[in-house]
Formats: C-alpha cells, structure tokens, sequence
C-alpha cells in the first residue's frame, strides 16, 4: 500500500511551474514516502509532453480524462435483473438532491455520500452512464426541474447541461484509485472530490492544500461564461440579479464538490491566511484549518543568481513577466506598462514567459495589443523557460495578475535577489512588503501597484531599474524574508510530520470516515500572522 497518493488536476506533470513545481519538489524531497499520482485531465491529447520525470519514490501513476469519449458497455447479466427498479430508487435519491442543490439548501453527508455512490456505479446501485443519462425516469426528472425552476427553459441547453455536468461525474468517480494510507490533492474542484471519494471509501485521511482557491476562480468564470445561456432570456437583453437555472447548477456542482472534500479532509491547508479566512466562510472546519506557505530554496536561487552581471554593466535592462498567458494574468496591463518603460529606457528588454497555448485566442489579442502599442518587435514570448536560469539576468520581475494565491515565482525571484513588482492581489502585498510589523521591519522587497493601472505598473518598474540604492535595498530585504519564514526545507519537513502522522494512525487500525479535530495546535497556532507561526513550528518540526 502507498504511503501517499497525490491526486491533481490538470497539472503535474504536463505543466511547468506553479503547483506542478510544488507537487515535484515536495514529493523528490520526501523520499522515503512511497507515492502514487492521479492525473485529472480534461481530455486526451498525443502532443501533450511531461515536463517533469516522475521521481523514483513515485510507485503508481495513474490517468483519468473526465471529457474522453467512451464506448458504450453492455450491462453485465447479473446487473440487468431489476435494472428499472434500480433506476426508479436511484432517481429518488438524485431528484430531492438536485432540487435541494438549484435552492441552495443543505444536504446532509450521508446524502451527499449516496449521490456518489449511484455515480460510481456502486452496488447496490449499479448502474450505467447510459442509465444516468439516457433513461426515461433519469430525463422525466430533469423535465420536472426544469419546469419548476425554469420553466421557459430551453430543452437542447438542458439537456447539454446535464450530460456535461453528469459525465465527467460518472467517469471520475469509476476510475480505480490506488491504495493509500493518506490522499493529498492541491485543490478542491474534480481532483479534490475524486481524493476525498478515494479516501472515504477507504478510511483513509484526506489532504487538502489549495493553492488558489478553486470554486472561487469557477464562480468568476461560470458569471463570465457565454456558453452557459440565461434560461429565461433567449435575446440576452435583459439584465439580471441572479444567476439563471444552468449557472446556478454549475456554481452549486463546484461549491457541493468543495463543501465534500473539506468535511472529508483532517486537514484543509492553505498558503496564506486571506485565503485561509475564505475557505472558512466556503464551510472549511475551522479545527481543520491550517496555513503553510510555499517554500524556495535560498541556496539555489541565490546561488544562480551570482553568475548573474549587475545591472550598470549590461548593455540592456531585462524586464520579464512569468506566468501563463491568459486573461487572469493580465497581460495587456503588462504590455501597456511595457511601452511606457521602453519610451523611457531605450536599452530594456520585455519578456512574457509562460505557456501560451492555454488561451490562444487570448494570445493571439496580446500579440496584436504588443502590434497596436508599436513594441512588437521589443517583446518576446519564449514560452516556458527554466526560471532559476532566467533568474540569473533578471532585474525586474513583474506580476499584473487579476487574481493569485501565493506565487511561488515571487519567492523565487525574491530568493534570487530580484525586485518584484506585483498588483495587490492574493498574498503578493504580505510577500513583498511583510505580514505584520516584525515582517515589514525587514523592508519593502519590490512595489504592489493597484490592479489594471498600467502607469503605476510602469512607474514601479522605472524606479526598479533607475534607482540603484532602492534596487539593492529590494533585493536584501526579498532574501532576508525568504531565510526567515519561506525555507523549502522547512515546509517539506512540515508536511513530512502531517504525513507521517496520519499514516501510522492509518496503520495501527484508525480510519477516517468521520475526521474529528485535525492537528489543533497548529490551527490555533496560525490564528496570527502565518508567517511567524510557520518559523515557530518550523524550529520545533526541525
């Protein structure tokens, strides 16, 4: 049996940086745990390449693509014998929990827990996704829903609703999971609901670490969504208050998933306390709550960074936003605050490094932005790059994110002795400028700029580049903060306790079906400032 199986969506080990650099690190550092990996993907693609070698302390990778198209399967004979009734029974349990989701009504967990057994196909249910979707008594339901709630919906949307929100369920939730003592994802979402299914039917203790906050980022996208139609204004001219019936199904689906995997979890983990306090209000345990930051490697970055010319004895400056190329990112305030830069600095080089084929529509508008602003020719789009060696040459790290948790790009750069600049979003205020006073004793490590203002973006980076005594100020206080509260090896050898702890309880017969209280001096510990309380448990885990 593994000791750990990491369940992650989207991620590791097919994108660069972020969580799958997180997920990476942490299990190659933890080396005498034994680790399995399920991957939640949307769909297979054959030109997708790891951009990670799985670590040798990695036993069983595993694959699941929620959107693939599957063959239809016969029944087994022993499963057709009073499929109807099954069906009939199995609808009787969905209907009050569909109609009780649509009025955003509590559910009990035994109900919850029914609801993902029938998906399963688990006995005694045993039923088809042909049974979920393609029956009469599964459709008169979905017909009565909709003419209670949205009666002048339209029947196509519902039925495209339903089959897309069903059969990922379904496909998910009948992947056979290995065997573990403990099941860790880093979000709630599909991953979360999968490790935190996993872990109840095993008795096993459930992780959860959310790095940003996952029903959060799919409530912004579901209101933005044009795919998803207002069931009562076919013209889209109507303004509305609240969200027609096929929003409100998407928004409850990831707020039901999320509210599961955090009762299920013994511990519900975040990176920094704003996010910790909003995982509460979404209906985390607070005796469960913890906060445990990133963590960079001070040696390396630092290391790297020395090979690295000053700025006075480079022919051209090196500005360079990291992150993907998507609209979260903001790009174009970037691309915006580039041109007022290079109409100040002749000699600066602007880079966008990040994948670029996530959003390509989106890329596609900020190389036509880059064109309409006249720096086209003065900004590079390399794609993913290895950051420690880009670290060496930087001297201006930028962030104009609309929305982050805890970006693990500023700890490195600020390991690195690199001045950031970032909008006041997420952690970034707390890891630039500190957390509480002893933290902002250590000096400001870049600027935090208000979100969309491409001037005060610009501005920042000009004092990066032009002020010589500030740059070094920025640079000692971003290395003095990471020795302090952001050391790698101390969250590693944090988690290596958490894991450690719940896996010999799993061995000598504990299960965790119903978690009780998760390690409560460290919940109480963090009520502060986390950066403090993580040293203070820090030293004591070392």
């Amino acid at each position: 049996m593994l000791d750990v199986c990491l369940v992650v969506e989207g991620t590791y080990p097919y994108v660069r940086g972020g969580v799958s650099a997180w997920v990476h690190d942490l299990v190659g550092a933890l080396s005498t745990l034994r680790f399995g990996i399920v991957h939640v993907g949307a769909g297979r693609d054959a030109a997708r390449v790891a951009q990670y070698p799985l670590p040798d302390n990695v036993e069983r990778f595993v694959e699941v693509f929620i959107h693939d198209p599957q063959p239809r399967r016969l029944p087994r004979l022993r499963d057709r014998w009073g499929a109807g009734r099954r069906r009939r029974e199995a609808f009787a349990v969905l209907e009050p929990f569909y109609e009780a989701c649509i009025e955003g009504r509590p559910i009990e967990h035994r109900t919850v827990d029914e609801v993902l057994r029938i998906f399963a196909g688990a006995a005694p249910w045993r039923l088809t996704i042909e049974d979920l979707l393609g029956s009469r008594e599964g459709w008169a339901v979905f017909e009565r829903l909709a003419a209670r709630h949205a009666p002048r919906a339209s029947l196509v949307d519902l039925f495209w609703n339903v089959r897309f929100s069903h059969l990922p369920l379904a496909r998910l939730l009948r992947t056979t999971v290995p065997e573990a003592r403990v099941y860790h994802s880093p979000s709630t979402g599909y991953a979360g609901l999968l490790a935190a299914y996993a872990a109840r039917r095993r008795g096993a203790a459930l992780l959860v670490t959310e790095h940003g906050l996952y029903t959060r980022e799919r409530e912004i996208e579901i209101e933005q969504a044009r795919w998803l139609p207002d069931d009562d204004d076919e013209a889209g001219l109507r303004a509305r208050r609240e969200p027609g019936l096929f929003k409100r199904w998407w928004l409850e689906l990831f707020e039901r998933m999320g509210r599961y995997a955090y009762a299920q979890s013994v511990e519900v983990i975040t990176l920094f306390e704003g996010n910790r306090r909003l995982q509460l209000r979404a209906g985390a345990p607070p005796s469960r709550s913890l906060v445990i930051p990133n963590g960079v490697s001070l040696e390396r970055f630092g290391a790297r960074r020395s090979r690295g010319q000053p700025l006075e004895r480079k022919a051209a400056a090196h500005v360079a936003l990291v992150g993907r190329v998507v609209p979260i990112k903001d790009v174009k305030t970037f691309l915006r605050a580039a041109r007022i830069v290079l109409e100040r600095h002749e000699a600066v080089q602007i880079d966008v490094v990040g994948p670029v084929d996530e959003d390509e529509a989106y890329y596609r508008e900020c190389l036509h932005e880059a064109r309409l602003l006249g720096i086209a020719e003065r900004v590079r789009f390399p794609g993913p790059v290895d950051v420690a060696r880009l670290l060496e040459d930087l001297d201006c790290l930028v962030l104009t994110s609309l929305s982050e948790g805890q970006p693990l790009v500023v700890l490195e750069a600020m390991a690195a002795g690199v001045p950031v600049v970032a909008t006041r979003v997420g952690a970034c205020p707390e890891l630039i400028e500190g957390a509480d006073a002893a933290d902002r004793a250590l000096g400001a490590a870049g600027v935090v700029c208000p979100v969309g203002r491409a001037d005060e973006v610009a501005r920042a980076i000009c004092r990066c580049l032009e002020d010589r005594r500030a740059r070094a100020a920025m640079a000692a206080a971003g290395m003095r903060r990471v020795r302090r509260y952001y050391r790698r090896e101390r969250v590693h050898a944090l988690y290596e306790e958490i894991y450690q702890s719940y896996r010999d309880r799993h061995l000598v017969g504990q299960r965790f079906v119903d978690p009780g209280p998760g390690w409560g001096s460290f919940a109480r510990a963090l009520e502060g400032n986390a950066a403090p309380a993580l040293a203070r448990m820090g030293q004591r885990a070392l």
